[in-house]
């Protein structure tokens, strides 16, 4: 887990406003990518520049995991035991992490998610 901030473009958005601007998020990713060209960067991580964009009014792209719960986590702790090792990561302290920061990070999934869902009928639209 590390720590995400929310851009100033974040706080009008109408997935993520009212959302703390700093909350630990659970990444898991060797990949990154390029923000597309006119997209607005929305989340921010010191291991990623871009962690979540909004492309127009109706497109998202999101780096970092809102979905996870613990039977998610503990199925990548056992298929990815090498990445652990590779980037000096115990998987002990990865759960010790994820128990204090996944009730919160769920929440905020929760959220995103429900606004995206009741959202999407108004960008069918457009």
């Amino acid at each position: 887990m590390a720590s995400d901030t929310l851009t100033e473009a974040a706080v009008g958005d109408p997935l993520l406003k009212g959302l703390d601007q700093t909350f630990a998020a659970y990444h898991w990713h060797g990949d990154v990518f390029d923000v597309p060209r006119g997209a607005v960067t929305l989340a921010s991580s010191s291991l990623t520049a871009c962690q979540a964009f909004r492309y127009g009014k109706c497109a998202y792209g999101f780096l970092f995991h809102m979905e996870v719960v613990p039977e998610i986590l503990e199925s990548m702790l056992r298929t990815f035991t090498d990445e652990l090792k590779e980037e000096g990561m115990n998987a002990e302290e990865v759960r010790r992490q994820a128990a204090i920061h996944l009730p919160t990070l769920q929440a905020i999934g929760k959220r995103v998610f429900q606004r995206w869902a009741a959202w999407l009928n108004g960008c069918e639209k457009i």
